[in-house]
């Protein structure tokens, strides 16, 4: 059915575009390529994706709040979450400064983000046509948006989240105080030999990585002897050598990733589009002289009697402080902590609906509240159960954790006396937001255990049936806060409409009918 958004609420009408299947499809896409895609089948196609599943699925999240404080009605919901996505992505890929501001911004979440300033990215913008093309066409249930919501921030956040693993992943080559520094596996390595060896730097650890260089197609030069410079303008293309001040330049070492192929006549081939420029930095060798340092392949050492070595990346060291019942799996904590956000929502709906029910029907509706509350705060403690369990029998328990948990939603659709409906707009999302942050908070817990933060998996999952009971409570509290305005007094019927009075005929008609 196409909505033009008139005479509809506005909070209710993003809830309803967020809750299409298409922002849906979008929010699995985002998470599936992020999270499996991106580490199976890593390069540009899965790059662009994400960017344009994000044009999908940011413009409803990010019209929420600015709807239900503004009071927007029509398409002006749309054309805010819309224009604020468009202007925020292409802030961000941009400039590196916009990169920077956003990966402070999304860290704020407690998970760490990292942006990358790539303006080819800039590409996937036209998908915010399909965002808008969504909201014209919302359905008019807001069911799903309950379920959609949570799961587009969560994937929203990993994203940020992804982006900051691959680029931990990656070396990046900087010079402090004349000496090459590496950022590698989130940690920062230093060189006493000018790059032929490294180790990590236990204390710096967690240091974020400074910019680069500002423009590596310039290349470097050593301060001795003068006018002796070195550049790399792709990975492809050969290491050249200038002595007279980048004026011209030769030759000096071909690239690793074209030493098996035959040498081609004439000057090299140009790389495809725009160069980049590798970067590379110079550094003080320990007898004198200086050596160069190239980011490609590995690392490229030029020593100081002008021989090329290939130095291998240092591999990625084990976490010292990493418990022993820890596994790498991603999702095992973030189960649990999606349990506990939901338990929290569906506290607050209670609170919704008990509030406008009538006194006659509210011990029957309070009874099946309760057992809707039970199963999502016993499903807590049996999801940490079943995701630290291993197997169960022929089945991994993470498995029946995920499976069950994701059908949490399924308790809304519980049968329940007519109490009228829970208010819509704002009371849902102030619900909805209260049991995001009893998720993300929980999350952050889990996190902290891989990290070795927290003792033990137990230790974690104590923390979250203690966040659960808490989210209840204030979830509680804030359904029958949220409710109590719109409770209809006890005792008093409902107002009966005001119908206009039979306009009488017309002399004409009476005539026509004698």
């Amino acid at each position: 059915m196409r909505n033009t958004g008139e005479g509809t609420a506005g909070t209710t009408a993003v809830l309803r575009w967020a809750g299409h299947p298409g922002t849906l499809l979008a929010v699995l896409l985002l998470a599936f390529n992020d999270r499996v895609a991106k580490h199976g089948w890593p390069g540009g196609l899965t790059g662009k994706l994400s960017d344009v599943a994000w044009m999908v699925v940011a413009p409803p999240v990010f019209a929420l709040l600015p709807t239900a404080v503004l009071r927007l009605r029509g398409d002006r919901p749309a054309a805010v979450g819309i224009a604020f996505t468009a202007a925020s992505f292409a802030f961000a890929k941009s400039t590196a400064a916009g990169a920077e501001s956003a990966s402070r911004l999304w860290s704020l979440t407690g998970v760490e983000s990292r942006t990358v300033a790539d303006r080819t990215d800039l590409l996937a913008l036209p998908a915010l046509m399909v965002s808008w093309w969504l909201w014209r066409h919302r359905p008019d249930r807001r069911l799903l948006a309950l379920l959609t919501v949570p799961l587009a921030v969560t994937a929203m956040v990993a994203t940020s989240a992804s982006e900051a693993d691959v680029a931990g992943r990656r070396p990046r080559l900087v010079s402090e105080a004349g000496q090459p520094v590496m950022f590698l596996h989130h940690q920062r390595w230093t060189t006493a030999d000018g790059g032929l060896t490294w180790r990590a730097s236990a204390s710096a650890a967690r240091r974020r990585a400074p910019d680069p260089a500002p423009d590596p197609l310039a290349g470097v030069c050593l301060p001795e002897p003068a006018g002796l410079c070195f550049r790399m303008l792709d990975p492809f293309l050969p290491v050249e050598v200038s002595h007279n001040g980048r004026l011209t330049w030769q030759v000096d070492r071909r690239s690793p990733l074209t030493e098996g192929l035959a040498p081609r006549p004439g000057p090299p081939p140009a790389a495809p589009g725009a160069p980049a420029g590798v970067p590379m930095v110079v550094a003080a060798a320990p007898g004198g002289g200086y050596q160069v340092v190239v980011q490609c392949c590995g690392l490229l050492v030029r020593t100081v009697d002008g021989a090329w070595t290939t130095v291998a990346l240092p591999p990625e060291p084990l976490p010292a402080a990493l418990p022993a019942d820890a596994d790498p799996g991603i999702f095992r904590g973030q189960f649990v902590a999606w349990a506990a956000g939901w338990a929290t929502i569906l506290a607050g709906l209670a609170g919704l609906h008990l509030t406008r029910a009538g006194a006659a029907r509210r011990a029957r509706l309070g009874t099946l509240l309760a057992v809707r509350q039970t199963v999502a705060l016993a499903w807590v403690p049996a999801a940490s159960w079943l995701a630290g369990a291993g197997l169960v029998g022929p089945v991994p328990g993470l498995a029946i954790a995920g499976v069950l948990s994701l059908l949490l939603p399924a308790l809304l659709a519980l049968p329940l006396p007519e109490p009228g409906s829970p208010p819509g707009g704002l009371p849902q999302v102030l619900v909805s937001a209260l049991g995001l942050v009893v998720g993300v908070v929980t999350s952050h817990d889990f996190l902290r255990w891989k990290a070795g933060e927290v003792s033990s998996w137990w230790a974690a999952c104590r923390l979250a049936f203690g966040w659960t009971v808490a989210g209840i409570a204030l979830g509680l509290a804030l359904g029958f806060l949220l409710g109590r305005g719109t409770r209809r007094p006890p005792g008093r019927p409902a107002p009966r409409p005001v119908l206009p009075p039979p306009a009488r005929p017309s002399r004409q008609q009476a005539g026509r009918h004698r």
